[in-house]
């Protein structure tokens, strides 16, 4: 299946964050994108709630737009890399990952993609430089 855009999802998020470019092997750069995807998540985002509530409260958005806008600034990729090295030593010793955690990570990063995408598209003054 064909990206339908010009430009590919993994080169999109390559260009996302520079730090990326540090990371030699697509395998690294899956799972630290697989961690960045827990940190989205925690911040429990739904767009439509996101634009219903702009009208409705404008405080309450500015604010949720505050904690995005750290959580990105925030993002440690040393820490990341700390992590994913553990992971992969781990994972040598240990079984394979199994099919079901394999289409979890797909899933997670069409969710992710998909998130980025929309939300750096309604407020790219907050896109990381």
């Amino acid at each position: 299946m064909t990206d339908p855009n010009p430009e590919s999802y993994l080169s999109r998020i390559m260009n996302f964050e520079e730090s990326i470019h540090r990371f030699d092997s697509l395998d690294f750069l899956c799972e630290m994108l697989f961690l960045f995807i827990t940190k989205y998540k925690n911040i429990n985002i739904d767009l439509d709630t996101l634009y219903a509530e702009t009208e409705e409260n404008p405080r309450a958005f500015y604010e949720l737009i505050h904690k995005i806008k750290g959580v990105l600034q925030n993002f440690s990729f040393n820490e990341i890399q700390e992590s994913i090295i553990n992971i992969n030593s781990k994972s040598k010793s240990n079984e394979k990952v199994s099919q079901i955690e394999l289409e979890k990570l797909k899933s997670d990063f069409n969710e992710l993609f998909a998130f980025l995408e929309n939300f750096f598209e309604v407020f790219p003054e907050l896109k990381p430089k």
